[in-house]
């Protein structure tokens, strides 16, 4: 008698384990779909930014000079009040001096260190998460062979 109650509590257990386990596998497969549509929408952006970029630089292509431009230049030359002559400079500073090629590679070095660490970081949760998985899967299938043996 003791023997049938501690089968069929061993089986409950295996039970909740198995619906434990369906649950988080219908989780990981409802993220899997949600990355996936909003990796495709994201891809079309990208598809969509590219085709305008090329028929911008198309356009450039073919009209190299427009007179709006032209117009403009002009204006902005005549016109030399002091604040648009310190905007003018300022705007086009890091590009005459050697600023803006300490202001590119001055970070790098840090991005890179920052990058590795969290590869590193990401890589041992996901080696922790398969793992427990793994176990997990395996704890199951020694219940479930136990059972059926006995």
């Amino acid at each position: 008698m003791h023997e049938a109650g501690s089968d069929e509590n061993g089986r409950q257990q295996i039970r909740t384990r198995a619906e434990r386990t369906e649950q988080v596998a219908g989780s990981i497969l409802e993220t899997q779909l949600q990355r996936r549509k909003v990796v495709g929408c994201l891809l079309q952006v990208y598809a969509l930014q590219l085709t305008l970029f090329g028929l911008l630089a198309l356009f450039v292509h073919v009209h190299p000079i427009l007179p709006l431009d032209v117009a403009i230049t002009r204006s902005f030359q005549q016109n030399q009040t002091p604040w648009l002559r310190i905007t003018m400079l300022a705007i086009s500073y890091p590009g005459n001096s050697l600023l803006l090629p300490a202001l590119v590679l001055l970070p790098a070095p840090f991005k890179l260190l920052t990058l590795g660490s969290e590869r590193s970081r990401l890589t041992k949760k996901k080696f922790h998460v398969s793992s427990n998985a793994f176990f997990h899967a395996f704890q199951l299938s020694c219940d479930c062979t136990t059972l059926h043996h006995c």
